[in-house]
Order: structure tokens, then C-alpha cells, then sequence
């Protein structure tokens, strides 16, 4: 009980979809965006997720398809800004990229090419010029003949600065814990926000820098949850990314394409009432193989129980495909390999044409260590990523000009 009276959690949302969503649109911080009808219905399904659960404290991006998709909650909730605090703060806004505003995905991708593939890959030295709102006088000058007064405006050369999108916008995120958690000890906070900042909100609560932007999936409606121990913002762990279940989504949806690899992670366990659970999430999802140790014995991170199991689990969830193709490894440093193979392999071939989906049996720490890997976590930072054994996580490899992405962490 004391640990849990000083730790404070954050329910992280993000909006539900957009018109711009539904357009195919870059969205940044432009407030032309409106919450479309299934964002509403989003909304309360996430209404409907959070009912029992206790909040002190509501803050919001003051733009209006994330305030829409709050008064959505709040109202399937029960609750106003009368019987809650509820705070719309300027840093939850989402990114600054006022040249991509309003533009159709595919034709900044096809027109702004080397733009685009930096923004990809090399998020944290992606630029792009801002304007600078001019100063502006007014002359009033008495005219004799009319006897009235004529306004005259007079205009500056606009001017323009060239900034770090990302960058700016990790220091937003960064700012925000700052200014907010000190002042929250043991309290449960619902933020509602944007993909890109919740993004950076998760990312810099884990450490993470700007580098690795891209690598955190969140869907519209989609729901992540953190903890601070002693409301100290280095202090974070994530224990949930991204569930969709409640939008009645069996897996989260790919956003980056939808081809590449995609692993399906789940912990070793020896709970055949979970493995059934598994085995009925899965059951319409074609899975083309799956990876197991062949001696689990030999690692000291398996129990002998679970180490029994691995068989019989694999059994349980790959009953409704008979056709998956079941691989093996020996190797104990099979995660660090796993990642320097595919790294390797998506250096050579050119952008995947199908999907590919694996279903990979490992121990906790197995997990722990592809994942980190994946999104650039230092090793030794891992137990930021505390693995649930009773739920599993996704992470997809979409091609050659994307880095990986964890679709969710800890899915139910």
C-alpha cells in the first residue's frame, strides 16, 4: 500500500478518428481536424473502458477533435469540468509541421521524398521552416477633405525560422511532466492527447529520445498506461501500449503499411485457462509460423513448468492453423540475433509485398530484451517494460524505410 499511495499512473488516450483521419491528411497542430462520427463512438467506448476506474485529474491538448473526444468520456463517464479538474494544457498539443498541414499523406511522400524518408528515419534531424507573424502598425491619418480618419496598414516581409519538429515536441513532452507530476503524488491522471504527443509522452517517460519517434504505435481511441514512482518524471514504467480491444479490434490495425513482419510475443506460461483466452484472440488471425526454444530448459530464465508447457501451449494456440510452420532455435541470445538478422535483411531487399506473421513463445526477459531492442531502450533501462505473463505484445518490421514499430505492449 505504500508504494502504491506514492506511485502515480497516467491513462493515456488519443483522440478518436479525425476528418482528416478519414482524408488521409497530415494533421500536426492545425485545428481545422474535427472528431468524425466514428471517433465519437470511439470516445465512448472508451467511456465505457475507464468506468471503474478512479481519476483525480483530467488534462487535455487544447485542440478540438482531442476536447471533443474528452467531453465524449467525460459524458459517458458522468462526469463535467464542474465535478472533476479538467485542464487543457498547451504542451498536449500535437506536433508543429506547418508545411505538411492539411496535405494528403501520399503526395508529401511522392513530392517531398528525401523530406519525407528524414522524418522517417532520422526523426530527431528532420526540419522544416515555421513563419514568424510579422509586426503590425496602424497609421491613422486625418483626412482634410473628408474630415475622417483613415486606418492604413503597414506590414513587415514575413520572415521564416527553420526548427526541429520532433525535437520541439519532446521538449513539450518533457516540459509537461515536469510542470505536472510534482504535484500529483498517488493520483491517477486520464490525459487526453494526439498520437505524435502521446507518442513522445510515453518515449520520454521511458528515456527515449526523439531518435526513436515512430517506434510507439497509437491508434485513435487507442489507451497506453504509465506509472511514476515519487511522481518523478525519470521514474517511468509502461504497462500497457496501445489496447484496442475495447474498439472491438482483435489486433491493433496497421498503420505503417500493411506488409512487412509482424511477431506476435507471448510470455511462457502454465496457465491453460490463459492459453485458451490466447488461443480465441488468434483464432481468425493467420499466423505463418511460430518460434520457440527447443531446449528451454537450458535457459535459467524458464521455469520447469513453463519449460513443459512450451509443447502444449503451442498446441492450444495453433489449433485453429494447422498449417502454421513451427520453428526452433537453440540459441539463448536469440533476441540480439533475431533483430541484427532482420536489420540486415531489410538493408537488402526491397519494400515487402505481403504480410508475414509470427507467433514467438519466449520467457519474460526474452521479450523484454526484443522489445527494448526495438525501440532503441538501453538494456539497462529494461525494467521499464515490466512483462504481464497472462497478456502478449505485437511488433511489426513494415519494410526498408520504416523502423520497427510495437503495436501494443501487454494486450489483454
Amino acid at each position: 500500500m505504500p508504494d502504491l499511495l506514492r506511485t502515480t499512473r497516467v491513462i493515456l488516450v488519443r483522440h478518436g478518428r479525425s476528418t482528416f483521419n478519414q482524408q488521409g491528411r497530415f494533421q500536426g497542430s492545425c485545428d481545422q481536424s474535427l472528431l468524425a462520427e466514428q471517433g465519437r463512438i470511439q470516445a465512448q467506448q472508451v467511456a465505457t473502458l475507464l468506468r471503474d476506474s478512479p481519476i483525480d485529474a483530467v488534462f487535455s491538448s487544447p485542440l478540438q477533435r482531442a476536447q471533443a473526444t474528452l467531453q465524449e468520456i467525460l459524458a459517458g463517464l458522468q462526469l463535467s469540468d464542474q465535478t472533476m479538474p479538467v485542464y487543457s494544457h498547451e504542451h498536449l498539443r500535437e506536433i508543429d509541421i506547418p508545411a505538411w498541414e492539411g496535405l494528403p499523406f501520399h503526395q508529401v511522400r511522392s513530392e517531398q521524398a528525401e523530406s519525407y524518408r528524414q522524418w522517417q528515419l532520422r526523426p530527431h534531424e528532420f526540419t522544416m521552416h515555421r513563419s514568424i507573424e510579422p509586426n503590425r502598425s496602424i497609421e491613422a491619418l486625418a483626412s482634410s477633405q473628408a474630415g475622417t480618419a483613415t486606418a492604413v496598414l503597414t506590414r513587415q516581409p514575413v520572415q521564416t525560422t527553420l526548427f526541429y519538429p520532433v525535437l520541439d515536441l519532446y521538449e513539450r513532452a518533457r516540459s509537461f511532466w515536469q510542470q505536472v507530476l510534482p504535484h500529483r503524488l498517488g493520483q491517477t491522471l486520464l490525459i487526453v492527447s494526439h498520437g505524435g504527443t502521446n507518442h513522445a509522452l510515453i518515449s520520454t517517460a521511458l528515456g527515449l529520445s526523439a531518435a526513436q519517434h515512430h517506434r510507439l504505435q497509437q491508434s485513435n481511441g487507442g489507451i497506453s498506461l504509465l506509472s511514476f514512482a515519487e511522481a518523478c518524471p525519470q521514474s517511468g514504467q509502461l504497462h500497457c501500449l496501445n489496447t484496442t480491444a475495447h474498439l472491438d479490434e482483435i489486433l491493433p490495425k496497421l498503420k505503417a503499411g500493411k506488409q512487412g513482419l509482424r511477431l506476435i510475443l507471448a510470455p511462457l506460461s502454465s496457465d491453460r485457462e490463459q492459453w485458451q483466452k490466447l488461443r480465441q484472440r488468434f483464432e481468425t488471425i493467420q499466423i505463418d509460423f511460430s518460434l520457440s526454444k527447443a531446449h528451454p530448459l537450458d535457459d535459467p530464465s524458464i521455469s520447469s513448468s513453463q519449460s513443459c508447457s512450451a509443447d502444449a501451449m503451442l498446441d492450444i494456440l495453433l489449433s485453429p492453423h494447422p498449417h502454421t510452420v513451427r520453428l526452433e532455435t537453440t540459441r539463448h541470445d536469440f533476441p540480439r540475433v533475431w533483430q541484427q538478422t532482420i536489420d540486415a535483411q531489410t538493408q537488402r531487399i526491397t519494400e515487402p509485398t505481403s504480410l508475414l506473421t509470427g507467433l514467438v513463445l519466449a520467457s519474460e526477459t526474452e521479450i523484454r530484451q526484443i522489445l527494448a531492442q526495438a525501440i532503441g531502450l538501453n538494456p539497462l533501462e529494461d525494467w521499464r517494460l515490466p512483462i504481464d505473463r497472462s497478456r502478449f505484445s505485437l511488433l511489426h518490421y513494415p519494410g526498408t524505410n520504416h523502423p520497427p514499430v510495437v503495436q501494443g505492449f501487454n494486450l489483454e
